[in-house]
């Protein structure tokens, strides 16, 4: 449950917080196995539970060393952007985006910002009026460098960051910014637990309660 909060700038994840894509990577992992033949085998949008646990930078270096791993995922992420008119946001998200005031959030992320922008063209007519800034594969950096740029601008703004994996609530820690851990996206509810984010929500619908309370005032008002 999230306590009464008063952040005015988000800073959300994009894949598996914002957009529905977890199924379409899964398939484009396993088409990339004939290239990456020492990967092991996904079966499912659940295995990328252990697909994408650990710290920043490590996913997958267990079998393909850092430096392949690093390759795989740039190649995973230009199929990803190939395709992302197959992609979509999850259920209330665009309202949510679409609904917060202008310029009170950021997106920072792994997948390229073209991508970003074309789902969320596709699903809400363009970039909506409250997303401020879109750091992407694109910006030099990991999440830690990006998120900490953004929040300098946005300083004294108290903020938070929505992620759905560990790696997410790691970044959260060392910026230091108060974490959301998703429950619906890449990692299962008890994998990001055991980091300890600030705050869990379990639905993006509970997501978007959540985030609108934070301009409208207490929880009690939230549906």
């Amino acid at each position: 449950m999230i306590e009464r909060a008063a952040y005015g700038h988000v800073l959300f994840d994009f894949d598996g917080v914002l957009c529905d894509s977890a199924a379409l990577s899964v398939r484009i992992y396993r088409e990339l196995r004939d290239e990456f033949p020492d990967l092991p085998e996904v079966g499912s949008v659940t295995d990328l539970n252990w697909v994408c646990a650990g710290p920043p930078g490590t996913w997958l270096a267990p079998w393909l060393g850092v430096d392949r791993a690093n390759a795989f995922w740039r190649c995973h992420e230009a199929r990803m952007t190939d395709l992302a008119t197959e992609l979509g946001l999850f259920p209330h998200i665009g309202d949510l985006l679409l609904a917060l005031p202008a310029g009170s959030v950021s997106i920072v992320t792994g997948a390229r910002a073209q991508r970003v922008r074309q789902v969320l063209t596709r699903c809400v007519g363009g970039v909506p009026a409250s997303v401020a800034s879109i750091a992407g594969a694109e910006d030099t950096g990991g999440k830690v460098e990006k998120v900490r740029r953004l929040l300098a601008r946005r300083s004294p703004v108290p903020s938070v960051y929505v992620g759905d994996t560990a790696a997410d609530i790691i970044c959260g820690r060392a910026v230091p910014v108060d974490v959301v851990a998703v429950g619906y996206g890449y990692q299962v509810a008890r994998a990001l637990d055991e980091h300890r984010p600030t705050w869990h929500v379990e639905s993006p619908e509970r997501l978007a309660a959540c985030v609108r309370s934070w301009h409208r005032g207490p929880l009690a008002d939230m549906p």
